[in-house]
């Protein structure tokens, strides 16, 4: 209908005024993140592993999406903690 083709062409037009809306540029790629770190990360998709001999956590590589860690976020998180000792808040 007329109005569901004006309310779509309304939201596109806010999307683009507020540049709000999904775009790919706008993922968080670990790749920036991972080159500080002593692994090779070549698909872009760490994970976190737990030694439990040594009680541990290191950054290792992964192929598997759901293990994966979005490494910008892991960092933010972890220097709330540390400095506000307490969980992050994200909106």
């Amino acid at each position: 209908s007329e109005r569901l083709v004006a309310a779509a062409a309304t939201k596109r037009l806010r999307r683009e005024e507020f540049d709000i809306g999904w775009k790919v540029k706008s993922i968080p790629r670990n790749i920036d993140h991972a080159g500080n770190l002593p692994c090779a990360v070549p698909h872009g998709m760490c994970c976190l592993v737990f030694d439990e001999s040594t009680r541990t956590v290191r950054v290792a590589a992964t192929l598997e999406p759901a293990a994966a860690v979005n490494l910008e976020y892991l960092s933010t998180a972890l220097e709330v903690r540390r400095r506000e000792k307490r969980e992050p808040l994200f909106s």
